[in-house]
């Protein structure tokens, strides 16, 4: 029997119906071989950091996989061009959907295709809080602080990050069943 590696992966969009567009990656995630889908965070309504549009709809997803990190990637890449993403070396241009692949279990990557923990993380709310409400007691790879420690510091020194909670992924869901 294959490993099971816990995952965290940061999703979002700013384009299009945003609501559909979180639920159609998770869908999509859901239906990846190697990977089961555990939970979904709630959704979050943030402005945009370093990016342009409107505001983004986040979410954080926990799974496990035995994909190794690179075919996470390279799954993950998949399902963003299946969705209509224009893969763009320009940072901070509003997309249908991102996905950021933000821990592998303790894995320590820095490469030019990846890097793990996710760089950015521990800088933005749209990530931590999510991350907070998924996995509170979490210390990621080279952290002394606890996810919710985190999460807890950045609101109190960057009020500028707009972010409120919007509703349950379920919620959302059953809002788009027809």
């Amino acid at each position: 029997m294959e490993c099971l590696t816990v995952i965290y992966l940061g999703l979002g969009t700013n384009l299009g119906v945003r609501e559909k567009n979180l639920a159609e990656v998770v869908n999509r995630i859901s239906r990846v071989d190697g990977l089961v889908l555990n939970r979904v965070s709630r959704i979050y309504e943030t402005s945009p950091v370093e990016a342009l549009g409107q505001d983004y709809y986040n979410a954080v997803a926990m799974a496990q996989t035995t994909l190794s990190p690179a075919e996470l990637l390279t799954a993950a890449k998949k399902i963003e061009k299946g969705m209509g993403r224009i893969d763009s070396s320009k940072r901070g241009e509003p997309r249908i959907i991102d996905i950021d692949i933000l821990l592998y279990g303790e894995e320590v990557i820095e490469s030019p295709e990846l890097t793990l923990p996710h760089p950015g993380m521990k800088k933005r709310l749209f990530v931590l809080v999510p991350l907070a409400e998924l996995t509170p007691e979490l210390v990621m790879p080279g952290e002394t602080m606890t996810v919710n420690e985190l999460a807890k510091e950045m609101l109190s020194t960057h009020g500028d990050q707009l972010i409120k909670s919007l509703c349950s992924f379920d919620e959302m869901t059953g809002l788009l069943i027809p």
